[in-house]
């Protein structure tokens, strides 16, 4: 009974202190100097790092103009820090973004206070509908428990070997399987408007599809969908909510080795605005089970399902 209250009071203890707890950003602070200093403390070297690279202003240069000093505070006192970021000691690389120096100063371990600050990354993250985010680390079996996935090894900007694990945020399916092949990758971008029990396809001589295709360089997601449903539909669209993502490993006739990423959304179609450029699409509204075993994709009929979840919910 004595362990049970002893039990009971450390639990509202410590669910007192996380609700007193806030996590802000460090270039968002009014009180810089203070959070600096703080910084500054850290006994980690990478730590020590951060702080030369934000007092010498060279952050951006070196991580991205958009990055995110996280810190994760209790009044003055500074518990965890971690970056939000483009670019990481992974270079070239296009994996982005980036969750890195994460630090919890000592007297706060075994708490899982990065949890908190993981949380708020992946926050930010889902507004900009980025669907996995990267880390980089020494440490083996340290980020499991937040629900990271180890990647691979890559090379960091000293040629050293390091661990790169990944964050999935959105769904995300992989169908076949990867051969020990030279793959040629190519990312698209779908939407899939849904009405009434009823999704938008476009039917082709090939089969029926999700309004989109591949991307052209440069091209962002949304863009590329933009681009697509005027060539296809000859309607403008209304983009919403990123609601996965999904890759294929599989042969093709003039390719070989493919592997097509594709990114699907929720939208709106809106009115016609000219006739489309490819003739032989045409747009239809099909009940939405009708849709199982007639997707020339079988990745797309999966897509469809994941739209009506969300919508449901």
């Amino acid at each position: 009974m004595c362990c049970d209250i002893i039990n009971q009071t450390n639990k509202i203890v410590y669910m007192k202190r996380i609700i007193d707890l806030e996590v802000i950003n460090y270039f968002d602070s009014e009180n810089k100097e203070h959070w600096i200093a703080e910084i500054s403390k850290s006994d980690w070297v990478a730590g020590k790092y951060l702080y030369k690279i934000i007092s010498d202003n060279s952050i951006f240069e070196r991580m991205g103009k958009d990055t995110k000093v996280l810190l994760l505070i209790e009044n003055e006192n500074l518990i965890s820090f971690c970056t939000y970021s483009e670019i990481d000691d992974i270079k070239p690389t296009e994996l982005k973004p980036w969750v890195g120096f994460a630090y919890t100063f000592p007297k706060y371990r075994g708490n899982r206070y990065l949890g908190i600050l993981f949380e708020k990354a992946y926050q930010i993250a889902k507004s900009e509908n980025v669907s996995t985010l990267y880390l980089t680390t020494d440490h083996n079996g340290l980020y499991e428990k937040y629900g990271w996935q180890y990647k691979c090894n890559m090379k960091n900007t000293e040629g050293e070997n390091t661990l790169v694990y990944k964050k999935q945020l959105l769904p995300f399916k992989t169908f076949g399987v990867k051969e020990n092949e030279k793959y040629y990758d190519r990312e698209g971008a779908y939407v899939i408007p849904i009405k009434d029990n009823k999704v938008c396809i476009v039917k082709t001589p090939k089969g029926c599809f999700l309004i989109g295709g591949g991307m052209d360089e440069g091209e962002s997601e949304t863009d590329c969908i933009a681009r697509e449903c005027l060539e296809e539909t000859g309607c403008n669209i209304v983009i919403k909510e990123k609601i996965a993502s999904s890759e294929t490993y599989c042969r093709h006739s003039k390719l070989k080795y493919f592997h097509p990423i594709q990114h699907y959304y929720i939208g709106e179609l809106s009115a016609k605005i000219k006739e489309p450029l490819e003739s032989d699409h045409k747009l239809e509204w099909i009940d939405i089970e009708e849709t199982k075993g007639k997707m020339f994709a079988p990745i797309q009929e999966w897509a469809i399902q994941i739209a009506c979840d969300y919508l449901a919910k």
